[in-house]
């Protein structure tokens, strides 16, 4: 999704985490991180403010940190909000056309506002709270590797 300047409200801790996932150092623009920044409601977060337009996967924000709010900037005032939500998708199995179509359906529906799920393969268990950082990094950075110790299961 392409957007214009943004600034994310993310869970406190992983502002440079998600930088450097995000690639967002290579951006020929100013990129402003914030750490332990005290929110409306008087908690902390993380703050990441990119002053160009970008493309970028909300997905990844979503998967990394459900609850982070993406607040897209025009005339420095707010133009959207997107507060990551998901849609988990109950397919029909061994149907996988029909399965493509509802998945275009609902993003053409919904855009890029949802992160999508589907229940799939269990070959790699559920990350928990200590594990979840490490196999998204794993996910972003080596995806083939990860293909193909799947495979090997």
């Amino acid at each position: 999704m392409v957007i214009d300047s943004i600034r994310d409200g993310i869970k406190t801790g992983l502002g440079l985490e998600i930088y450097r996932l995000l690639k967002l150092g290579k951006l020929d623009c100013q990129v402003a991180i914030i750490q332990h920044a005290t929110s409306q409601k008087g908690s902390k977060k993380d703050v990441i403010k990119i002053d160009s337009p970008i493309e970028i996967d909300l997905d990844v924000l979503g998967y990394l940190d459900p609850g982070c709010t993406v607040n897209v900037i025009r005339d420095s005032k707010v133009a959207e909000k997107y507060h990551h939500s998901a849609i988990f998708v109950h397919p029909n199995p061994g149907d996988f056309e029909n399965t493509l179509r509802l998945l275009d359906c609902i993003r053409e529906k919904t855009a890029d506002r949802y992160f999508l799920m589907m229940h799939g393969d269990c070959t790699f268990e559920i990350p928990n709270g200590n594990t979840m950082l490490a196999f998204s990094e794993r996910m972003y950075e080596d995806e083939e590797g990860l293909k193909k110790e799947a495979q090997n299961r």
